[in-house]
């Protein structure tokens, strides 16, 4: 809905949204910090991103209020999807299993408020059902393998590859289909994919820092095994 409301560049430049409202609501939340080191890798990240998709933005208040929703739900979905198979021991398969019903019954709503007609008048077509189908098992190759590398890694991490996705998909259409990359695409996915590297090292520093910490802590406690 953000991006039928909104312009592409608005749309892209919202996305980046996502970034500080993982970051606060998985601190008001779960009270987790980022160390100062991701911190940042992660002004790079977006400062590099909003330099690669920018274009005159076309505002609007309905377009506003969808694309503000979408970074609020997007990023509880994210922070849930790691938490949550933390908190029911469960893998991602299991939490998929739970997910995707719940989801396809939310979708069933709106689904009466927008071109209902037209889908109880659509006349299946053998080309048709194959690409519905396809589409389909995409979408849930997508969804399996966004909630097997959000449990093993973390929310944040999960939304910086949504951010070298989009660099593949500047750099795909450049090598795949010419199209034109300028200046400010280059400079701007220069900077993502450095800020990116960055980030991956700070990440493994901190968690190189924490487990030294716990190691530690554990040699201080006499109760300790």
């Amino acid at each position: 809905m953000s991006l039928v409301h909104n312009s592409v560049g608005f749309y892209q430049i919202m996305k980046i949204a996502n970034t500080p409202a993982i970051l606060i609501m998985e601190y008001i939340l779960y009270g987790k910090k980022q160390g100062y080191r991701v911190l940042v890798s992660l002004v790079v990240i977006c400062f590099g991103i909003f330099a690669a998709v920018f274009t005159e933005p076309k505002l609007n208040l309905v377009g506003t209020i969808h694309a503000v929703l979408a970074v609020l739900f997007n990023s509880l979905y994210t922070i849930w999807g790691k938490h949550k198979q933390d908190e029911l021991k469960c893998n991602s398969p299991q939490l998929l299993l739970f997910q995707a019903p719940v989801s396809a019954a939310f979708l069933l709503v709106p689904l009466f408020f927008d071109k209902f007609g037209g889908l109880i008048t659509y006349s299946p077509s053998t080309t048709g059902i194959m690409f519905i189908s396809i589409s389909c098992l995409t979408a849930a190759v997508v969804n399996l393998s966004f909630f097997w590398m959000v449990g093993r890694t973390n929310a944040i991490t999960a939304n910086v590859v949504g951010y070298v996705k989009t660099v593949f998909v500047f750099l795909g259409g450049f090598v795949l289909f010419a199209d034109a990359l300028t200046l400010q695409n280059m400079v701007g996915i220069t900077i993502t994919l450095v800020g990116s590297a960055v980030f991956m090292w700070a990440q493994m520093k901190d968690n190189d820092d924490a487990t030294k910490q716990k190691m530690l802590d554990q040699e201080g406690d006499p109760q300790s095994p």
